[in-house]
């Protein structure tokens, strides 16, 4: 008896490349036809074949391949970019008036204050560090791609590059009344060159580099400065004077009862001004081992915070930080000593000037080991 003919299936299938700003798209076609002789068969998959081809290319064409000055290679794509955002030829970010940065950390806006300083808004009346806030002033008086990724973006491009709902947005407020607002998007992953830039309201997406991202990352906090202690400066007539601990008061919960101690003087017995330059006057009156203030005269006239913990704290806050009470406090002066003449000749009596007078408390050890610590009025918590 005769086989049956069976009709062969012919399956093709097509994948199309993934991209940043794509997902794979696989095309399947499976369907029956008749068995056919080989020339004929042939010439139908290679019109098949072409067709697909065609058709695949006029697609990615119209919707996903960037023009040519958007594919052009790393080296030539970040020659000469125009800037996009170009305020100030000498540098001076005198051409801001405010500038609004929105990133994990919150929202926060700088602007002049009452003296004419950049500074941050919610941070009036507590120190704040210039030079930090003016360097980052300088990433927004021009702004230069490295790329541009492409000039018409859809909205699932935008999507893809994380710039809808950013987390990172920036509006900048110039003194000749223009504004421009942008934000940043994920890390470029193909060659890791920079982030990814669209103005607000625009559809074209640039890469910038990270250097601009380090920037808007910058949280609040770190713009107040943590100088603790100002150190007095000689007159300018004055070749030998030198910062030193006068005074210091020590307290707190730690101990049963305050020490006092003072820089010693030509009043105090020889014996205690041969153990060293400072004297215990309260609870008891002993010398004190010069080795065990050494350090004072270099750092306490010169302290500075590690960081900062928190602004504005509240009552259980200070509660929770070790600072209400504090465990340990510190008032302290620091003043311009001068025992020798500019030509190094000992003075019959020194000459103390230019005197501060400062505050510290000192609370909990966090878990990195830095204690919480209070100055004066300052409404901060240091580390």
């Amino acid at each position: 008896m005769m086989e049956e003919n069976k009709t062969p299936e012919v399956s093709t299938e097509e994948q199309e490349e993934s991209t940043i700003f794509s997902n794979p798209t696989v095309v399947t076609n499976t369907k029956k036809v008749k068995a056919k002789s080989k020339k004929t068969w042939i010439l139908i998959l290679v019109i098949l074949i072409v067709a697909a081809v065609l058709g695949l290319g006029i697609y990615g064409i119209n919707h996903w391949i960037p023009s040519k000055q958007e594919t052009s290679s790393s080296e030539e794509s970040t020659s000469s970019l125009p800037a996009i955002v170009s305020k100030s030829k000498d540098g001076s970010i005198d051409v801001i008036s405010s500038v609004t940065i929105k990133n994990d950390e919150g929202t926060y806006t700088i602007s002049k204050n009452k003296d004419g300083q950049m500074a941050v808004e919610s941070f009036e009346g507590l120190p704040q560090a210039t030079s930090n806030i003016e360097t980052l002033l300088q990433n927004f008086i021009e702004i230069v791609p490295s790329k541009i990724v492409t000039e018409k973006a859809t909205k699932e491009q935008l999507q893809a590059a994380g710039l809808i709902d950013s987390t990172y947005e920036v509006s900048i407020t110039y003194t000749d009344n223009t504004t421009y607002t942008f934000c940043l998007g994920n890390l470029e992953s193909a060659e890791a060159e920079g982030y990814y830039l669209c103005e607000k309201g625009k559809s074209t997406i640039y890469l910038v580099v990270a250097d601009l991202f380090q920037a808007i990352d910058t949280p609040a906090n770190s713009l107040l400065s943590t100088k603790l202690v100002n150190t007095p400066e000689p007159s300018k007539d004055d070749k030998s004077g030198v910062a030193k601990v006068e005074k210091m008061v020590l307290g707190g919960s730690i101990r049963p009862q305050p020490i006092t101690m003072r820089y010693i003087t030509d009043q105090d017995s020889s014996s205690v001004r041969l153990a060293g330059n400072m004297v215990i006057t309260e609870p008891y009156y002993r010398g004190i081992d010069t080795e065990e203030t050494q350090e004072w005269d270099s750092t306490l006239v010169a302290l500075n915070a590690s960081g900062v913990a928190k602004v504005h704290p509240t009552a259980e806050e200070l509660s929770s930080f070790g600072l209400s009470p504090a465990r340990s406090t510190s008032d302290f002066t620091v003043s311009i000593r001068k025992t020798t003449d500019n030509e190094g000749n000992d003075l019959e009596k020194p000459q103390i000037y230019n005197t501060v007078t400062y505050s510290i408390s000192l609370g909990n050890k966090n878990e990195e080991g830095f204690y919480y610590a209070m100055v004066q009025d300052v409404d901060i918590v240091y580390l």
